[in-house]
Protein backbone atom coordinates (compact mmCIF):
# COMPACT_ATOMS: atom_id res chain seq x y z
CA UNK A 1 0.00 0.00 0.00
CA UNK A 2 3.09 2.09 0.50
CA UNK A 3 1.85 5.77 1.33
CA UNK A 4 -1.21 5.91 -0.50
CA UNK A 5 -4.14 7.78 1.15
CA UNK A 6 -6.58 4.74 0.53
CA UNK A 7 -9.03 2.12 2.79
CA UNK A 8 -10.69 -0.72 0.59
CA UNK A 9 -14.41 -1.14 1.96
CA UNK A 10 -14.30 -4.77 0.58
CA UNK A 11 -11.73 -5.40 2.76
CA UNK A 12 -13.75 -4.25 5.96
CA UNK A 13 -16.10 -6.92 4.77
CA UNK A 14 -13.75 -9.56 6.35
CA UNK A 15 -11.08 -7.57 8.78
CA UNK A 16 -12.19 -5.52 12.04
CA UNK A 17 -9.18 -2.99 10.99
CA UNK A 18 -8.03 -1.29 7.89
CA UNK A 19 -4.74 0.76 7.75
CA UNK A 20 -5.46 4.26 6.14
CA UNK A 21 -2.31 6.06 6.24
CA UNK A 22 1.20 7.07 8.09
CA UNK A 23 1.42 10.64 8.92
CA UNK A 24 4.70 12.56 9.94
CA UNK A 25 4.70 13.19 13.37
CA UNK A 26 8.55 12.53 14.14
CA UNK A 27 8.87 16.32 15.35
CA UNK A 28 6.21 18.97 17.06
CA UNK A 29 6.45 21.36 14.49
CA UNK A 30 4.89 18.35 11.79
CA UNK A 31 1.82 17.57 10.62
CA UNK A 32 1.03 15.09 13.10
CA UNK A 33 -2.53 15.06 14.60
CA UNK A 34 -3.74 17.77 11.97
CA UNK A 35 -2.76 15.66 9.24
CA UNK A 36 -4.52 12.46 10.63
CA UNK A 37 -7.57 15.25 11.25
CA UNK A 38 -7.54 15.53 7.66
CA UNK A 39 -7.84 11.98 6.51
CA UNK A 40 -10.21 10.83 9.33
CA UNK A 41 -13.05 13.79 8.28
CA UNK A 42 -12.77 12.33 4.60
CA UNK A 43 -13.06 9.04 5.20
CA UNK A 44 -15.13 8.74 8.35
CA UNK A 45 -18.17 10.42 5.77
CA UNK A 46 -17.96 6.62 4.17
CA UNK A 47 -16.11 4.42 6.40
CA UNK A 48 -17.06 3.46 10.33
CA UNK A 49 -14.17 5.32 12.03
CA UNK A 50 -13.88 2.15 14.30
CA UNK A 51 -12.27 0.65 11.49
CA UNK A 52 -9.37 3.31 10.79
CA UNK A 53 -5.74 2.41 11.57
CA UNK A 54 -4.32 5.96 11.10
CA UNK A 55 -0.43 5.42 11.83
CA UNK A 56 2.57 7.10 13.13
CA UNK A 57 0.99 9.22 15.82
CA UNK A 58 3.60 8.99 18.67
CA UNK A 59 3.02 9.69 22.52
CA UNK A 60 5.98 11.35 23.23
CA UNK A 61 5.82 14.05 20.34
CA UNK A 62 4.07 17.77 21.34
CA UNK A 63 1.10 17.72 22.99
CA UNK A 64 -0.25 14.86 24.82
CA UNK A 65 -3.84 16.47 25.17
CA UNK A 66 -4.28 16.66 21.06
CA UNK A 67 -2.72 13.55 20.02
CA UNK A 68 -5.16 11.53 22.46
CA UNK A 69 -7.98 13.56 21.36
CA UNK A 70 -6.90 12.69 17.77
CA UNK A 71 -6.73 9.12 18.16
CA UNK A 72 -9.91 8.33 19.86
CA UNK A 73 -11.30 9.82 16.82
CA UNK A 74 -10.57 6.30 15.05
CA UNK A 75 -9.29 2.82 16.20
CA UNK A 76 -6.09 4.27 19.13
CA UNK A 77 -3.03 3.43 18.09
CA UNK A 78 0.35 5.31 19.51
CA UNK A 79 4.03 4.85 18.34
CA UNK A 80 7.22 5.54 20.57
CA UNK A 81 9.06 5.00 23.75
CA UNK A 82 7.45 5.40 26.92
CA UNK A 83 10.73 6.11 28.57
CA UNK A 84 10.92 9.25 27.20
CA UNK A 85 7.55 10.53 28.80
CA UNK A 86 7.65 11.90 32.28
CA UNK A 87 5.63 10.63 34.96
CA UNK A 88 3.81 13.04 35.17
CA UNK A 89 2.28 12.47 31.38
CA UNK A 90 2.70 8.38 31.80
CA UNK A 91 0.08 9.06 34.79
CA UNK A 92 -2.12 11.29 32.53
CA UNK A 93 -1.72 8.80 29.60
CA UNK A 94 -3.12 5.76 31.98
CA UNK A 95 -5.79 7.88 33.17
CA UNK A 96 -7.59 8.83 29.89
CA UNK A 97 -6.65 5.58 28.57
CA UNK A 98 -8.65 3.77 31.72
CA UNK A 99 -11.80 6.38 31.22
CA UNK A 100 -11.76 5.35 27.45
CA UNK A 101 -11.52 1.78 27.41
CA UNK A 102 -14.48 2.11 29.99
CA UNK A 103 -16.53 4.22 27.22
CA UNK A 104 -15.96 2.08 24.43
CA UNK A 105 -16.78 -1.16 27.01
CA UNK A 106 -20.02 0.30 27.39
CA UNK A 107 -20.96 2.79 24.10
CA UNK A 108 -20.82 1.70 20.51
CA UNK A 109 -19.52 4.85 19.58
CA UNK A 110 -18.96 3.40 15.74
CA UNK A 111 -22.64 4.57 15.36
CA UNK A 112 -22.28 7.30 14.07
CA UNK A 113 -19.38 10.08 13.68
CA UNK A 114 -20.15 14.02 12.92
CA UNK A 115 -17.17 16.62 11.56
CA UNK A 116 -17.13 19.26 13.42
CA UNK A 117 -15.66 23.37 12.73
CA UNK A 118 -13.28 23.67 10.12
CA UNK A 119 -13.44 20.13 9.44
CA UNK A 120 -13.56 20.06 5.20
CA UNK A 121 -10.11 22.42 5.60
CA UNK A 122 -8.68 21.22 9.01
CA UNK A 123 -6.10 23.87 9.80
CA UNK A 124 -4.39 25.99 12.42
CA UNK A 125 -6.06 28.89 12.20
CA UNK A 126 -9.58 27.53 12.67
CA UNK A 127 -11.08 25.13 15.44
CA UNK A 128 -12.05 21.87 14.06
CA UNK A 129 -13.35 18.06 15.60
CA UNK A 130 -15.29 15.94 16.02
CA UNK A 131 -18.71 13.83 17.99
CA UNK A 132 -19.16 10.18 18.19
CA UNK A 133 -22.91 9.39 20.02
CA UNK A 134 -23.89 5.84 20.41
CA UNK A 135 -27.54 5.14 19.04
CA UNK A 136 -28.14 4.05 22.57
CA UNK A 137 -26.33 5.13 25.47
CA UNK A 138 -23.24 7.98 25.83
CA UNK A 139 -20.65 9.69 23.33
CA UNK A 140 -17.68 12.00 23.15
CA UNK A 141 -17.43 15.55 21.69
CA UNK A 142 -13.81 16.83 21.01
CA UNK A 143 -12.33 20.64 19.82
CA UNK A 144 -9.42 20.92 18.75
CA UNK A 145 -8.68 25.10 18.59
CA UNK A 146 -5.26 24.59 17.46
CA UNK A 147 -3.61 27.91 16.77
CA UNK A 148 -6.89 30.44 16.80
CA UNK A 149 -8.32 32.84 18.83
CA UNK A 150 -11.29 31.11 19.14
CA UNK A 151 -12.87 30.90 22.89
CA UNK A 152 -15.47 28.37 21.76
CA UNK A 153 -17.09 26.58 19.26
CA UNK A 154 -20.69 25.54 18.02
CA UNK A 155 -21.32 22.04 17.94
CA UNK A 156 -24.57 20.95 15.64
CA UNK A 157 -25.45 17.67 15.15
CA UNK A 158 -28.34 15.07 15.05
CA UNK A 159 -28.66 13.29 18.35
CA UNK A 160 -31.32 10.69 19.26
CA UNK A 161 -34.90 11.77 19.74
CA UNK A 162 -35.47 12.66 23.43
CA UNK A 163 -32.43 12.20 24.11
CA UNK A 164 -30.75 13.93 27.40
CA UNK A 165 -27.11 13.70 28.16
CA UNK A 166 -24.87 14.68 31.62
CA UNK A 167 -22.04 16.72 30.42
CA UNK A 168 -18.01 16.29 31.73
CA UNK A 169 -15.00 17.54 30.59
CA UNK A 170 -12.52 14.97 30.45
CA UNK A 171 -10.08 17.27 30.32
CA UNK A 172 -10.43 19.63 33.80
CA UNK A 173 -13.01 16.79 35.10
CA UNK A 174 -15.57 19.43 35.68
CA UNK A 175 -19.50 18.94 34.92
CA UNK A 176 -20.35 20.69 32.50
CA UNK A 177 -24.69 20.49 33.36
CA UNK A 178 -27.11 18.91 30.77
CA UNK A 179 -27.74 19.17 27.12
CA UNK A 180 -30.42 17.45 25.43
CA UNK A 181 -30.90 16.26 21.46
CA UNK A 182 -33.24 19.42 21.02
CA UNK A 183 -30.14 21.99 22.18
CA UNK A 184 -27.51 19.45 19.73
CA UNK A 185 -29.72 20.20 16.83
CA UNK A 186 -30.00 23.49 17.14
CA UNK A 187 -26.63 24.32 18.17
CA UNK A 188 -24.62 24.11 21.12
CA UNK A 189 -22.00 26.30 22.44
CA UNK A 190 -18.93 24.92 23.95
CA UNK A 191 -16.03 26.97 25.54
CA UNK A 192 -12.83 25.79 25.46
CA UNK A 193 -10.74 25.18 29.02
CA UNK A 194 -8.46 28.01 30.27
CA UNK A 195 -5.15 27.48 28.87
CA UNK A 196 -6.09 24.81 26.91
CA UNK A 197 -6.29 23.85 22.86
CA UNK A 198 -8.28 21.03 23.45
CA UNK A 199 -11.54 19.97 25.26
CA UNK A 200 -13.20 16.53 25.38
CA UNK A 201 -16.65 15.86 26.65
CA UNK A 202 -17.93 12.74 27.63
CA UNK A 203 -21.65 12.65 27.31
CA UNK A 204 -23.16 10.27 29.69
CA UNK A 205 -27.00 9.44 28.22
CA UNK A 206 -29.60 9.65 31.63
CA UNK A 207 -32.06 7.06 31.85
CA UNK A 208 -29.92 4.26 30.03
Amino acid sequence: WGEKHVIDPALLECADLDWLSNVNDQQPEYGGPLHARTLLYQRALSIPAETMLIGNLRASTGSIEEHFATAIGSAPLFLGDLRKLSDADRRWYKEKISWYQQLRSRATLSDSFFPLGNWQQPESSGWDGFARLSHESDGIVVLFKNKSDAKDGSVQIQAPPDASYEVRSVITGSSLGKVSSGDLAKGWQISFPTDHAVEILELRRLGH
